[in-house]
């Protein structure tokens, strides 16, 4: 069985996006508004952790943003292992 790999080329481009979005400077609140822990955000900002399917998912279901899109900023890509 294959598993699908995500990467993610420009997480930063998202999450200012994101910040936008809410309308605020802080990551932390970011995080808040997002439901996951501070660290996964940091961890992702900083290239240490992808952007996968839970937080593709739970931009989505948090934004309205569509997953094509949250995929576009973040120059997310996802092949087949």
């Amino acid at each position: 069985m294959k598993r699908a790999l995500f990467k993610c080329s420009q997480p930063n481009r998202l999450l200012n996006h994101l910040l936008e979005h809410f309308d605020t400077e802080s990551d932390a609140i970011l995080a808040e508004r997002l439901m996951i822990g501070r660290s996964t955000l940091i961890h992702a900002r900083n290239g240490r952790r992808g952007l996968g399917p839970f937080l593709i998912l739970s931009i989505h279901l948090v934004t309205g943003i569509g997953v094509e899109r949250i995929m576009e900023l973040g120059g997310i890509t996802m092949e087949l292992e």
